[in-house]
């Protein structure tokens, strides 16, 4: 699971762009051990093998993980695994509305 590290410090462009340079890593046996320990927040995505949902075993230690695809349409598919000790099923349900939702352009 590949970390990326003080995410509640970044704002949301800064949190995309550390996940898809972490995300990119990942794929090419790159990471720092640093990298690799320590998540709470996992994200798992399977659009590159045309995967249309999926569910993520979560990970030891890990309070939530965000499962990401493309549907046949274009469109994003999120579902998530969370642990129940830590978050309950409105909190999860409430980000990945958020997450689902498209960024708003003044």
């Amino acid at each position: 699971l590949a970390v990326v590290r003080d995410a509640a410090a970044l704002g949301e462009a800064g949190f995309v762009t550390q996940l898809v340079d972490v995300q990119r890593r990942a794929a090419a046996h790159k990471l720092e051990p640093q990298e690799l320990q320590g998540a709470t927040l996992g994200f798992s995505s399977m659009s590159r093998w045309k995967v249309n949902r999926h569910v993520p075993i979560l990970a030891p230690n890990t309070a939530l993980m965000v499962a990401h695809t493309v549907g046949p349409d274009g469109s994003g598919v999120l579902g998530a695994t969370y642990d129940h000790r830590v978050l309950h099923g409105g909190e999860v349900a409430g980000l990945l509305r958020k997450l689902g939702t498209p960024p708003t352009t003044a």
